[in-house]
C-alpha cells in the first residue's frame, strides 16, 4: 500500500511544475498523486498532514489552475469545495477560491474575479491569512493587462494582507 506522504509528494510536485508550465511533467506527477492518494486511502480530515480526497483535489485545483485548464480545473474546484463543506475559516477551501479567481480573470471575468477574491480572503479569520494569500493576489494580479483598474484593486486587497511586523508581537 502507498503511503499518503508519497501522494502529497507527487501533488506538491505536479503544482510547482505547473507554475513552471510544465505541462506534461506536471500532468504526469498529478497522475501519480491520484495513483497513489487512491491506494493509500488515507481518511479525508481537517489535519494539516493528512492527504485525504479533499487534499489531492486542493492540489489538483492548483495544478490545473496554473496549466490554464480551465474546464478540468472548475470541476475539480467544485468537488474539492463540495468536500470541504461549509466548515468556517478553512484556509484550503479559501485557496480554492482564490485559483478560481485567477481562472475567472484569466478568462475575461475580471469583476467576478475580483469579487471571488475578496470573499475568499474575507472568509478567513485575518490572523490565518498567511502570505501564501498574497502571493496567490499577485498571481492573479500578474494575469491581468498593465494599467488596469482591476490591477490596482486587488494591489489594495494584497497590501491589506500583508501583517506587518509589528503587529505580529
Amino acid at each position: 500500500m502507498a503511503r499518503p506522504t508519497a501522494a502529497f509528494a507527487s501533488a506538491a510536485e505536479a503544482r510547482a511544475l505547473a507554475r513552471l508550465r510544465l505541462r506534461n511533467e506536471a500532468e504526469a506527477a498529478l497522475r501519480k498523486a491520484q495513483d497513489l492518494a487512491a491506494t493509500a486511502r488515507e481518511p479525508d480530515s481537517n489535519e494539516a498532514f493528512r492527504f485525504g480526497e479533499r487534499r489531492l483535489l486542493f492540489y489538483a485545483s492548483s495544478t490545473l489552475s496554473n496549466l490554464g485548464e480551465t474546464v478540468r480545473a472548475l470541476q475539480v474546484q467544485d468537488e474539492a469545495l463540495a468536500l470541504y463543506g461549509e466548515t468556517a475559516g478553512l484556509i484550503d477551501p479559501a485557496l480554492i477560491q482564490l485559483d478560481r479567481a485567477e481562472l475567472l480573470a484569466a478568462n475575461g471575468d475580471v469583476n467576478e474575479g475580483i469579487s471571488l477574491a475578496h470573499d475568499a480572503c474575507a472568509s478567513v479569520d485575518p490572523s490565518h491569512r498567511t502570505p501564501i494569500f498574497a502571493a496567490r493576489i499577485r498571481q492573479i494580479i500578474e494575469t491581468l493587462p498593465p494599467g488596469t483598474e482591476a490591477r490596482q484593486i486587488l494591489g489594495e486587497l494584497r497590501q491589506s494582507l500583508i501583517v506587518p511586523t509589528n503587529r505580529l508581537a
